[in-house]
């Protein structure tokens, strides 16, 4: 197998592209977007997230 060299220019050009299509994807579809938490593993954060997550009517998953 030959391994290929991209640019960093190629790589981010790609990337872009990738994101910009599926963001077309996402725009298609008619589900309602979910309440998002993201819950702070450092130190002070006291679980605000996971006392929070209910009122906003989220779930939430630590995984």
């Amino acid at each position: 197998m030959t391994a290929t060299h991209r640019s960093i220019e190629e790589i981010v050009r790609d990337q872009a592209a990738l994101w910009v299509m599926r963001n077309k994807e996402r725009r298609t579809t008619k589900e309602k977007p979910r309440p998002l938490v993201t819950i702070s593993r450092e130190p002070g954060s006291a679980g605000v997230g996971d006392r929070e997550a209910p009122r906003a009517g989220a779930r939430v998953r630590i995984s």
